[in-house]
């Protein structure tokens, strides 16, 4: 991939109802059904526009893949909200999509997923074809900042709302469930990753700090398997045009070469 161009193409909103609920999860579509599609997962916390997703989107069409871009909670009305969402409702959820895009009779469906959207596919019990994980989270990196944050930090009570919360360095607010979600399945995860039985890559952001842990993961997936290391690269993988490129272009080499679109 010598440059990151795309042609204009229509998207199309979705909603995906969650059975049981009156609620939804908002999704865009690009392109058709009918092609080998990708369902792109953010990270936490994000939308479907961030920049690994918004722009995977448009580089994936342009090498035949349809992509549909999730927001796993929303600030509309009938949607979820962050706070209210453990990493196993994010899980549930992409089952759920998995399931939708299934009826629409999709001749392959693939995911990729950045930091905790990579470990909500590794979560998720959905059979796919094919997977690529952006510096997918592991939660014993997640453990080291949350016993150093105990020592430090106190839990924030929006009184009004009825959330008790760490703030976050990053200004958003981490609910206790979720960080004692992390705790419980530590272990699990490494288990249910061993079972997967679909083609896996995982790229590695060389300067982040879940390097050691998609090593290990690649110890337990099972073949055929896959780790990039992306060079110089922070956890987001844009610091520069090359990272891009290259994150890019092996995430797109792994899906064409499990399900032939070109």
């Amino acid at each position: 991939m010598k440059s990151l161009t795309y042609s204009t193409q229509q998207e199309e909103k979705i909603e995906i109802p969650i059975p049981g609920t009156k609620l939804h999860i908002n999704g865009i579509l690009r392109g058709s059904w009918d092609q080998p599609l990708i369902i792109l997962m953010h990270g936490l916390p994000s939308s479907n526009r961030s920049l690994l997703p918004f722009l995977g989107a448009k580089l994936l069409s342009e090498s035949g893949f349809a992509t549909l871009r999730l927001n796993m909670y929303d600030h509309e009305a009938g949607t979820r909200d962050m706070v209210d969402c453990l990493l196993q409702t994010h899980a549930d959820d992409f089952d759920v999509v998995v399931e939708y895009v299934r009826k629409k009779n999709s001749p392959k469906i693939m995911a990729a997923g950045h930091s905790y959207g990579g470990l909500t596919i590794l979560r998720s019990k959905a059979k796919l074809d094919a997977a690529v994980l952006w510096d997918s989270s592991h939660f014993e990196c997640s453990k080291e900042f949350d016993d150093e944050r105990d020592k430090t930090e106190r839990p924030v009570v929006v009184e009004e709302e009825g959330i008790v919360a760490y703030l976050s360095g990053q200004g958003y607010l981490d609910s206790i469930p979720m960080v004692e979600e992390r705790r419980k399945l530590m272990q699990i995860l490494e288990e249910e990753l061993a079972q997967k039985d679909y083609p896996l890559l995982f790229i590695a952001a060389g300067n982040g700090a879940l390097l050691p842990y998609l090593q290990r993961y690649m110890t337990v997936a099972n073949d055929p398997k896959e780790l990039v290391i992306v060079e110089s690269a922070s956890h987001t993988l844009d610091d520069t045009d090359e990272i891009l490129f290259k994150t890019f272009d092996n995430t797109i080499k792994w899906f064409e070469q499990y399900t032939g679109a070109k």
